[in-house]
């Protein structure tokens, strides 16, 4: 299934060379997940903060489906 990966912040710097503006366009088996995304692109699970799925907050395991819209953001600190 293909799927686009938008990394927002921090994680831009995991994106592909050549890819703009954090988009990524990514092939995935069916029934894979946002983790099974971040796993392909080499983002370890703990920069992830939260997954948003055609705008919606999910679980970074909660299933994908054809044509969605991944938005994978970077946990938010401060002090």
């Amino acid at each position: 299934m293909n799927v686009t990966i938008k990394l927002q912040t921090t994680l831009k710097k995991f994106a592909p060379e050549g890819t703009q503006r954090g988009e990524v366009p990514l092939e995935l088996p069916e029934g894979s997940t946002a983790k099974d995304a971040a796993a392909a692109l080499e983002i370890p699970e703990d920069f992830i903060g939260a997954v948003f799925v055609d705008g919606q907050r999910v679980e970074i395991d909660t299933p994908l489906a054809e044509g969605k819209e991944v938005n994978l953001l970077a946990p938010i600190g401060g002090g």
